[in-house]
């Protein structure tokens, strides 16, 4: 019996590369859906005062420094 026969190698990088794009690809939908709603919600329940625009713009504010 041979000393080194556990050194065999059984990756496909065809199969590992496409699991990783897909975990990144939804990882990717995940943060984006959530920050979406994220957006619409407080905007929703913001101040009612402010016009949409201005809500929508101040929720985007806030957000881009919890996505950074």
């Amino acid at each position: 019996m041979r000393k080194f026969e556990r050194k065999k190698n059984y990756i496909d990088s065809g199969v590992q590369g496409g699991l990783i794009t897909r975990i990144m690809l939804h990882w990717v939908c995940f943060f984006g859906v959530t920050a979406f709603l994220f957006v619409v919600l407080q905007a929703m329940l913001g101040d009612p005062e402010l016009p949409l625009p201005a809500r929508l713009s101040q929720v985007i504010s806030e957000f881009s420094l919890l996505a950074i």
